[in-house]
């Protein structure tokens, strides 16, 4: 099984496009977790099942050149490109169509964001190859899904390039809520087509000091790093 793997949002460095959150440690932190968590479960999985992955990155750069070329040899990239302006919306479809015209024939696509701490490895996530894969559901609402972290495969690569490229032009570029498509990718495939990797609600907030952001997978890491040491 090959699976393209895109990475998405900020660089967390000191001098990125969202300065106001970056610290070293963030950066740091954040690649350890996702080369430990993501890539070495991979590659542990490909001594059993001959998985393999290539990774691309869509993401907000930092405004220090320097800092952009580290990025890019921390990650090894496939391909890659630092968005400037974009919306968290824009960054996906432009990391999608990266995917689609590389004319690879993936078996899985991950979409997961540069800044999570992960709690779980990829060997644990109970994804269905066959469907289109979200974290969980949202207590709030029936309708309110995770949208942080997607995994699908190919065949829906194309319909989802679509869903993205409509919206975009209906709600206008820059007020585009990331939000509201996963309920539009549901209601496209069909409730048949969709797997939530986590059975039980949880709360998908940014906040990660929040007493609410108990999920089971990740920590959004560089929005409140008063409270490090509770992650150390």
């Amino acid at each position: 099984m090959h699976i393209a793997i895109l990475l998405r949002g900020h660089i967390r460095r000191k001098e990125s496009a969202n300065s106001f959150f970056n610290h070293e440690f963030i950066y740091t932190k954040t690649i350890n977790s996702f080369k430990k968590n993501i890539i070495e479960s991979i590659e542990k999985l490909d001594k059993k099942y001959s998985i393999t992955y290539d990774l691309y990155g869509s993401v907000k750069g930092s405004h220090d050149e320097t800092d952009n070329q580290n990025f890019i040899k921390d990650y090894l990239f496939k391909e890659y490109k630092f968005n400037d302006g974009t919306t968290q919306f824009d960054d996906i479809l432009i990391g999608l169509e990266m995917i689609l015209k590389s004319g690879v024939k993936y078996d899985l696509i991950m979409v997961t964001r540069v800044d999570f701490l992960y709690k779980k490895k990829f060997e644990e996530l109970e994804y269905d190859k066959d469907k289109f894969n979200f974290c969980w559901k949202e207590p709030i609402s029936e309708v309110w899904v995770c949208d942080n972290m997607y995994i699908f495969g190919k065949k829906y690569l194309d319909t989802l390039i679509k869903i993205y490229n409509i919206n975009r032009k209906r709600f206008r570029e820059k007020a585009f809520g990331q939000c509201i498509i996963p309920g539009i990718i549901i209601r496209e495939l069909g409730q048949d087509n969709i797997n939530y990797m986590f059975k039980d609600k949880y709360y998908s907030c940014t906040n990660w000091n929040h007493k609410c952001c108990n999920n089971p997978l990740y920590i959004i890491y560089g929005y409140d790093y008063h409270y490090d040491k509770i992650y150390d």
